[in-house]
């Protein structure tokens, strides 16, 4: 590919191997944050990781224009990086292969590590250490001498923070401001201040877009090609003023993806709650939402649908509703001077059974007591009488038995 032979010869400066110094365990992974362009600047990276034994270990990475350097690009991830001390050194290398700034950072490494790499336009004049500063400030960030162990992952070795906020930030060229990001003074150019044909370089301000932007090397034939010729190396080959994929003449290049499966599995949100209808339901329904990926004209797009199911449960001799119990009947006394009884009532009870809420009705007895000692009653027709014992006794008169 064009990008290939355009930019692949500085590769060679990396010694033609990588040779890794290993010797640890977990993942090292190297990121870079620069104000400095992609392309226009600088056509690639190096990073070497040096341990306490064994070679450098050497990785290149080839930018590309619309990357956003300022916010971070991962550049170098390195398996089983050397534990210890460890040397980092990350190399922005201009379209002749020469060294456009470089930052050495120090780090302990004790299995997976990570190491944010700041390199930023403010340094390029700057020697470290400027004189009255201690001996250990060898390198510069932000335009500062300071310690090279100092980093976003470890701030205890950094110094005051440069900046707080946006307005702490400035720039020497019209065209560009200052921003700040995790206390570090970055300057970002703004094109729209420029005029028509003209770019805005963080370092030159306003500059014509012809010129070449790809670090210092021209293109291959000075000109422009009839297309996009190549998709993915930051180049407008047709000076059409559309990159790579932005150019209709990468459609089939760019394709995101040719089939579904090539855009990820299928997401799936939490079931709903089952919507029985009663306490003794034993079939319901329930849903979900899906996130299905789609490859749609080449471009990975995601479709959102709802999934229906089921849900069953057993509710066979569970209680439905509470225990309905009737009014208490009258005590069935057998006479008078009778004192004790039967009393009667009828309970309901319910339970689900096949789905529905039953009822079961059942009648519920009760002991009744009384004294009747003493009572009058009738012990014939002609003799009257008193209760004694539950029993009624005659009473002496004419006719009857005492």
């Amino acid at each position: 590919m064009q990008v290939v032979a355009r930019i692949g010869w500085w590769l060679f400066a990396l010694g033609g191997m990588l040779a890794c110094s290993g010797g640890g365990e977990g993942v090292l992974r190297v990121n870079l944050r620069t104000d400095y362009l992609p392309v226009r600047d600088f056509v690639g990276v190096r990073t070497e990781i040096q341990g306490a034994e064994g070679e450098p270990w050497m990785s290149p990475y080839i930018p590309f224009a619309d990357e956003d350097f300022v916010r971070g690009i991962r550049i170098a991830e390195m398996a089983d990086p050397p534990t210890g001390r460890v040397e980092v050194r990350v190399t922005l290398l201009d379209g002749l292969g020469r060294t456009l700034a470089e930052r050495v950072q120090l780090l302990e490494i004790d299995g997976r590590a990570a190491a944010t790499v700041v390199i930023t336009t403010s340094c390029e004049s700057v020697e470290c250490p400027l004189p009255g500063d201690a001996p250990s400030l060898e390198a510069c960030l932000g335009g500062r001498c300071v310690d090279p162990r100092c980093s976003e992952e470890t701030p205890e070795y950094c110094e005051e923070p440069e900046c707080a906020a946006d307005a702490d930030c400035s720039s020497s060229v019209a065209c560009a401001e200052g921003i700040c990001r995790e206390g570090i003074c970055f300057v970002v150019g703004d094109e729209s201040l420029c005029a028509t044909g003209e770019v805005c370089d963080p370092l030159e301000g306003c500059v014509d877009a012809s010129e070449p932007t790809d670090g210092g090397m021209p293109a291959s034939d000075g000109g422009c090609e009839a297309t996009e010729t190549t998709c993915d190396d930051g180049v407008d080959d047709d000076c059409d003023g559309d990159v790579d994929c932005a150019d209709s003449d990468c459609a089939s290049s760019c394709a995101e993806c040719a089939t579904d499966a090539e855009c990820g599995s299928p997401s799936f949100g939490s079931w709903s709650g089952c919507d029985y209808a009663n306490g003794c339901d034993e079939r319901a329904s329930r849903s979900r939402s899906v996130m299905t990926p789609r490859c749609v004209d080449g471009a990975c797009t995601v479709e959102a649908s709802t999934e229906n199911g089921t849900c069953t449960r057993d509710t066979d001799g569970t209680t439905c509703s509470d225990t309905v119990y009737g009014g208490w009947g009258a005590c069935d006394y057998s006479g008078t001077c009778d004192q004790s009884a039967t009393r009667y009532r009828s309970v309901t009870t319910y339970r689900c059974g096949g789905g529905s809420c039953n009822g079961s009705t059942s009648s519920q007895s009760d002991a009744c007591s009384r004294s009747t000692t003493g009572d009058s009653c009738m012990f014939s027709a002609e003799c009257p009488g008193e209760c004694a014992s539950g029993f009624c006794s005659p009473l002496c008169a004419p006719g009857c038995p005492c």
